[in-house]
């Protein structure tokens, strides 16, 4: 039998060696076109398509991504973290972001975009949700 005390341990452990924190400069735009800054740090195992989803309206479900960036577009993605700094339009509603890990044996080659890259699935995310407030509904 084990101990009380070493499963409460291995539980902590893992929690602890498992969390991806991400964050978004600025927390909020004005216009379109204004750029935002998304760094993550903590992702154990980076691979290669390690995904960051966009998502707008913010409470969008997994599957429904307006957007995706590979991670490993940002120098230093083997280490587990980096930046990565895109223009936003506004929607006239908030964005999420949320990071998904994405192992090469589970790609898909049957479903590819126009530039033969593979389209991202709706695995589980690996981080807490970023997130950047839209202002001015003019759409300007």
């Amino acid at each position: 039998m084990i101990p009380l005390i070493l499963i409460f341990i291995l539980i902590q452990f893992f929690n602890l060696s498992s969390q991806v924190s991400i964050s978004v400069t600025p927390r909020s735009i004005s216009k379109s076109g204004d750029s935002i800054t998304i760094q993550w740090s903590g992702i154990d195992s980076p691979e290669k398509l390690d995904w960051l989803g966009i998502y707008s309206p913010a409470d969008s479900s997994h599957k429904d991504f307006i957007g995706y960036v590979f991670l490993s577009s940002s120098p230093g993605w083997v280490s587990g973290s980096g930046s990565i700094r895109i223009p936003l339009v506004n929607l006239r509603s908030d964005y999420h972001f949320r990071i998904f890990h994405w192992p090469e044996n589970e790609v898909n080659m049957k479903h590819m975009d126009h530039d033969r890259q593979p389209i991202a699935g709706d695995q589980a995310p690996l981080s807490g949700i970023g997130s950047c407030r839209v202002y001015n509904g003019s759409g300007t």
